[in-house]
């Protein structure tokens, strides 16, 4: 097959990929969906009621009072300082707020494509950025009314930070937010920390620490204990779109095997960040790539945070297939998110293959070779 022909089915295949993604954006009727745990979290915490249990609309014919739990639903299960933010759009209208936050959801979304091809030139191809806008996490962001894209923007800040080598402290900053956020990139500090970059490890704990505990101080321990009640009860790991290994494990039947899969998986990159004292690079690289991996919840959005380790690679047949995978449609069902593990899989064995080629090099540097090495023929 011609490569001209190849590439031309390739743009044909993304635009389309595209079509399909905008669609439901366009729907007249089109839902909050994933929003309307933000408004009703918002909502309960207003009305003085548990902001991680979904209620009922108050109907008093059909005998429905107002604090009436409803029985099925997904609760919000972001981390009590999200409560501040969501209480805020209890008395404005959802549907403009929702549709807000995915025009900045957007515009951030492309300004950090602008950034990566900056930072990483050998990716400055059309092709690239075509595919780049038809990531199935960019889309779901939008589709969800998540807040995907401005978590990942932090996380890439961060990131840049570390491989230019500068403003390590503001790195730690960020990375602390996103903890914060999402306490499931806690192993991000932790990793760091064990590699030997404490200062930024410890500047990230305690601007995570410092955000989390705003909620502690002003409502009690009983906001964590009801968060904790929410996370721990959560009914929907076991949905196709969860690509974390812990959702395949409950879909396969056997979640307690996912518990000790991840711990395990977190001890021995825990011990080799130690032992092998990783780079800042390889450590955050590390300590992402076991997050989207272990979960427990890998949303399709959560993929976003593999962009700038496969496009800071040159492409080869391995990278290739990693993007093929971001690709699949957040609306898949089975085995979608076996198809995003796969490509999470594939991508840490490139970043854990990189660390060992680069062991190795350091092995075999003058400075540590044994004294007693037989020099080369001149």
């Amino acid at each position: 097959m011609r490569p001209g022909f190849t590439h031309v089915v390739i743009v044909i295949g993304l635009l389309a990929l595209i079509a399909t993604a905008v669609v439901p954006l366009l729907e007249p009727n089109r839902g909050l969906r994933d929003f309307t745990t933000f408004v009703q979290a918002g909502r309960a915490y207003e009305e003085d009621l548990n902001p991680y249990v979904l209620y009922q609309e108050p109907d008093p014919e059909a005998g429905i009072e107002p604090g009436t739990p409803r029985e099925s639903g997904s609760p919000n299960l972001n981390p009590p300082i999200s409560i501040y933010p969501f209480s805020l759009m209890a008395d404005l209208d959802p549907f403009a707020v929702r549709d807000g936050l995915s025009v900045v959801s957007a515009v951030i979304y492309l300004a950090v494509c602008a950034v990566m091809l900056k930072a990483y030139p050998w990716q400055r191809r059309p092709l690239v950025l075509l595919w780049l806008l038809t990531v199935a996490g960019f889309w779901y962001t939008l589709l969800l009314g998540q807040i995907y894209i401005p978590l990942f923007a932090l996380g890439l800040a961060a990131l840049l930070l570390i491989e230019r080598g500068r403003n390590l402290l503001w790195a730690g900053a960020l990375i602390g937010l996103v903890v914060a956020i999402k306490p499931n990139f806690a192993i991000w500090p932790l990793f760091l920390l064990l590699a030997g970059q404490r200062n930024m490890a410890l500047t990230a704990v305690a601007v995570a620490a410092v955000i989390s505990a705003v909620p502690l101080l002003i409502e009690g321990p009983e906001i964590y204990s009801q968060w904790l009640e929410a996370a721990r009860a959560y009914p929907r790991a076991a949905i196709a779109p969860n690509a974390a290994m812990f959702g395949v494990m409950t879909r396969l039947g056997i979640p307690d095997a996912g518990y000790v899969i991840a711990a395990g998986l977190i001890g021995a990159g825990g011990f080799y960040a130690w032992r092998w004292r990783l780079s800042a690079r390889e450590a955050s690289a590390w300590s992402v790539m076991l997050t989207l991996f272990v979960g427990p919840l890998t949303w399709v959005g959560y993929t976003l945070f593999m962009l700038p380790f496969l496009l800071a690679r040159r492409w080869g047949r391995w990278e290739i297939a990693v993007a093929a995978t971001m690709l699949v449609p957040a609306g898949l069902g089975w085995p979608a998110g076996e198809i995003r593990l796969a490509g999470i899989v594939m991508l840490s064995g490139l970043i854990l293959n990189d660390t060992l080629r680069a062991r190795r090099v350091e092995a075999e540097e003058p400075s540590t070779r044994p004294l007693t090495a037989v020099p080369e023929a001149a």
